[in-house]
């Protein structure tokens, strides 16, 4: 894998089938660079999957996990000592066959949408993964979408400026196409960089100030009835037991949804790296915090289904109501079974929430 070079084509892959492009990379962090976006974008256009191959101690970026979720490329491990791959995502076992990696479990497909619980009945490799050392810090992942109208006076990132300042005590300090990021944060260049250079899909990676390492992952896309804005933030908390500002993330999305036409807003917290980086092994099982849905995106269903909903409260302006779903405190996996509970409660329209 390089950095430079022209758009990848098959020649620019360790190994390239109709079905996957293959790229081996044994650096010990890997983020979202040019070559590795234009890698995305090559096989999005040719329908590969991007798959990418790294040693057990290799990290990704928050920009490049966000990344490679959204586009269902893999992240693809390869374990020395027992001679064999395995998905960096979730530790199931994987092999080479018929021009692609494969899950030797069919359950562990990629699944879009929303957070799924973990599968504990999935076999893992007996690695690092299976055995990881202790966490060294907390996390807490905000992901949502907003869209807006297609005016010359929309303006991209106000949104996630809102959560930096919330959640970190400061603005974004920079951003850029790729990383590491080259640019200072201003919203007004932001939004005129998603306006003239790539105006129909534009991926832009978002870093923060102040004494909280935060990351981003903003994805603006073009829809038929505007601008979508999708986006993942990271922010990272030195000490396991430390908890986010769980009691503020009510208030937060309240104003969000009053500012912006937000569709949905997902919380999670787990134990993780303090930098943020995700590691090839398992870490904290994610724990559910909340779930907000705007207007128009889903509605409860009354009648004929056994689920017990979490309570419902009513956030966000008359004319845009939204409503906003406590799922836990992020201190007990109990949030999963609210979080089925909601998700099985409800008639997904046409938002990510399938």
């Amino acid at each position: 894998m390089t950095d430079g070079g022209p758009p990848p084509g098959e020649s620019g892959f360790d190994v390239a089938t109709p079905l996957a492009a293959v790229t081996l990379c044994e650096r010990p962090v890997v983020a979202l660079t040019a070559w590795l976006t234009r890698a995305l974008v090559y096989c999005a256009g040719t329908g590969r999957t991007l798959q990418l191959v790294t040693p057990p101690a290799s990290r990704l970026t928050v920009p490049l996990v966000a990344a490679l979720r959204e586009t269902g490329a893999q992240w693809v491990v390869y374990d020395p000592d027992q001679r064999a791959y395995y998905d960096g995502m979730c530790g199931v076992p994987m092999r080479f066959d018929d021009g692609a990696f494969r899950h030797d479990d069919p359950l562990a497909a990629a699944v879009p949408g929303p957070p799924v619980p973990p599968v504990a009945s999935r076999p893992l490799v007996a690695s690092a993964y299976a055995a990881p050392p202790p966490p060294t810090g907390r996390q807490l992942r905000v992901r949502l979408e907003v869209k807006h109208e297609a005016t010359s006076w929309t303006r991209i990132g106000d949104p996630i400026e809102t959560l930096f300042q919330e959640l970190t005590g400061h603005p974004p300090a920079g951003w850029g196409p790729v990383e590491p990021v080259d640019r200072v944060w201003r919203t007004a260049d932001i939004t005129r960089f998603c306006r003239e250079e790539v105006p129909t899909h534009s991926w832009v990676t978002v870093t923060g100030a102040g004494d909280l390492p935060a990351m981003a992952l903003l994805e603006v896309t073009r829809v038929a009835d505007g601008v979508q804005e999708s986006i993942d933030v990271a922010v990272g908390y030195p000490l396991p037991d430390q908890q986010p500002p769980l009691d503020e993330l009510a208030g937060l999305t309240d104003r969000l949804a009053g500012a912006h036409q937000l569709s949905w807003l997902y919380a999670e917290t787990c134990l993780g790296r303090h930098d943020l980086t995700r590691p090839a092994h398992a870490e904290g099982i994610p724990l559910p915090i909340a779930l907000a849905i705007g207007p128009g995106v889903t509605e409860p269903v009354p009648a004929g289904t056994t689920a017990t909903l979490p309570p419902r409260v009513r956030i966000g302006p008359a004319h845009r109501p939204t409503d906003w779903y406590q799922l836990s405190r992020g201190d007990s996996p109990a949030g999963w079974e609210a979080l089925i509970g909601l998700l099985t409660g409800i008639r997904t329209g046409t938002s990510g929430l399938t």
